[in-house]
């Protein structure tokens, strides 16, 4: 997560932890499709198995390299032994010093058949200990048939069972026919495992924005309308690297004119300005572009937040609020009539006095309608019993920006806040806020998450699977084993519960689906305690009468027998 010093401003502006859409892989936070899982799932197996040769392809952009480094997060979680080549234009003998090199093997020959002696013994040490060992070679359609080759004389280092090291070749669709040759048919033949990486599916397109922007803390504040989606799929393929670039653009538009939904006009703007024109094989030139001027328009908007306060700034988000969400032409001269209309008027000798006048009328009334919001607030803290925190709340609803004032409740009470441009739902209305947020309606709660998902993908294991397993179970949304991994099961249960209470069906528990999830969950288990209570109320009733009525048979006998 950035700090909030180091974020960029229309990161800021939107209230998000991180760039959603990275143009660098982003193995942390990677989205698993029901294909991504089973190619992880069976490259793991292949390494654990010593299986040797696995083949990664796919077209550019696909998420390859990505891919990859979630593979080595995972195989570092195993203690496995891994050595990463990136720079595949090293060829034969430097190819083979950077394998050693990464396994912190350092030798100073530079023959081959050294490197090779060194890395055998490496390799049989490690096995000797039951440690396996991987080379992961990235854009390998780069080497030569002469360091293809030497990968595969690599293989032979083994035992009479196993393979000593599992290599990884993670490469373009390209390597397919230089495979496909005469001279490779060794190399091909050894090829445990051929993985395709195909892309996105316009259903898992949906789920893939979700799951970035609710990564980086949207909280659904940040919408795409449906042909919006379908545009973007149509320009992009599936193809993530695009996507990414796309909506990355698209976020500085949506910062600047304060609407968070994207539509179709926006995305056809931020595609036509990554967009290589073929006929000139130049990029588009965007230096002059209205994402450009959005840029320029945080800037000038953050300037006279400092210098202007609150009058100039409700007049530009007012004139932004009501301007068209994207320019047809914008030039230099629409930038300076912008500065223009922000500068305030100098006033005159005339009006001097009742300005003066005025203005201590306005600061009077501002004092009044201040105190009344702080009163409001504080009413709203103290049923959390957290009045003291009023100043830090209100500081976050002015901004509009939760990030400081959520580390503080988290490390001082445990709690967390829950912010949505959708309205919040729960039995007691006291525990939801709402205010106005540049002319957006935003909810908000304070809650305490008995969930805690630090990943998400299908294969993760952990406790806390368990416990969200366990609630969907309550509500009959699972009904499988609980056992504390994300499968398609999981992953279907957790949609039909989104679906049931009208969220977005993406199936990844975002912060909104486990807080309905818990409010449902722990409603169910005060319904079920009160009906315990009643049951037991009832059994004691009866077992009274029952005790009443032994007692009046007694005495009634009792009396009998003194009459006798």
């Amino acid at each position: 997560m950035l700090s909030e010093n180091s974020k960029m401003p229309h990161l800021k502006a939107l209230g998000l932890d991180f760039n959603p859409f990275p143009v660098v892989p982003d193995s942390q936070n990677y989205f698993t499709t029901e294909q991504m899982f089973s190619a992880i799932s069976d490259v793991l197996h292949c390494i654990d198995a010593r299986k040797g040769f696995i083949l990664i392809s796919g077209e550019v952009g696909l998420g390859k390299t990505t891919l990859s480094r979630l593979l080595l997060h995972k195989l570092a979680q195993q203690e496995i032994n891994t050595s990463l080549v990136l720079n595949t234009f090293l060829q034969s003998g430097s190819l083979l010093r950077a394998i050693n090199n990464d396994f912190s093997i350092h030798i100073e020959s530079d023959e081959i058949a050294d490197q090779l002696d060194a890395l055998n013994g490496f390799l049989l040490e490690q096995y000797s200990k039951d440690k396996n060992c991987v080379i992961v070679i990235d854009d390998a359609q780069q080497l030569s048939l002469e360091s293809l080759e030497l990968v595969r004389q690599l293989s032979n280092l083994e035992t009479n069972q196993n393979k000593l090291v599992q290599i990884i070749l993670v490469a373009q669709t390209e390597i397919l026919d230089t495979l496909n040759r005469n001279d490779m048919r060794q190399l091909k033949s050894r090829i445990a495992l051929n993985l395709k990486i195909n892309a996105l599916s316009i259903q898992e397109l949906e789920q893939y924005i979700d799951f970035r922007l609710t990564k980086a803390g949207s909280n659904s504040r940040i919408t795409l309308e449906k042909n919006a989606l379908k545009q973007l799929y149509k320009l992009t393929n599936g193809h993530p690297r695009r996507i990414n670039l796309v909506m990355d653009r698209c976020l500085y538009a949506v910062a600047a004119y304060g609407n968070n939904k994207v539509n179709k006009k926006l995305i056809d703007q931020a595609h036509k300005e990554i967009t290589v024109d073929d006929t000139k094989n130049t990029v588009v030139d965007f230096s002059l572009s209205w994402m450009s001027v959005a840029m320029v328009v945080l800037v000038i908007v953050s300037v006279s937040v400092y210098q202007f306060k609150d009058t100039i700034v409700t007049e530009f988000i007012n004139k932004a609020d009501s301007s068209p969400l994207v320019k047809d032409e914008v030039n230099f001269i629409d930038l300076v009539n912008v500065k223009q209309t922000m500068s305030l008027p100098k006033p005159t000798i005339k009006n001097t006095v009742k300005s003066i006048e005025t203005t201590e009328v306005d600061n009077r009334t501002n004092q009044v309608s201040i105190k009344e919001l702080h009163t409001s607030e504080i009413q709203y803290l103290q049923q959390f019993g957290l009045s003291e925190l009023y100043e830090d709340f209100l500081e976050a609803i002015n901004k509009n920006s939760f990030l400081k004032f959520d580390d503080i409740l988290q490390e001082k009470y445990g709690l967390k806040v829950l912010v949505s441009s959708n309205e919040i739902f729960t039995e007691d209305d006291n525990e939801i806020w709402s205010f106005d947020a540049e002319n957006n309606k935003m909810w908000l709660t304070l809650w305490k998450p008995e969930i805690s998902l630090n990943a998400f993908y299908q294969g993760y294991y952990s406790r806390d699977i368990e416990l969200l397993q366990n609630h969907l179970q309550s509500e009959g949304y699972y009904r499988s084993s609980i056992d504390g991994l994300v499968g398609e099961k999981t992953i279907v249960a957790v949609a039909k519960f989104q679906k049931t209470i009208g969220l977005n069906a993406s199936g990844f528990p975002d912060e909104m689906t486990l807080y309905q999830l818990q409010k449902r969950y722990q409603s169910s288990i005060n319904i079920g305690t009160e009906l315990q209570e009643i049951n037991e109320k009832s059994k004691s009733i009866q077992h009274n009468e029952i005790d009443n009525r032994g007692t009046y048979s007694l005495a009634k006998n009792t009396t009998i027998t003194d009459l006798e």
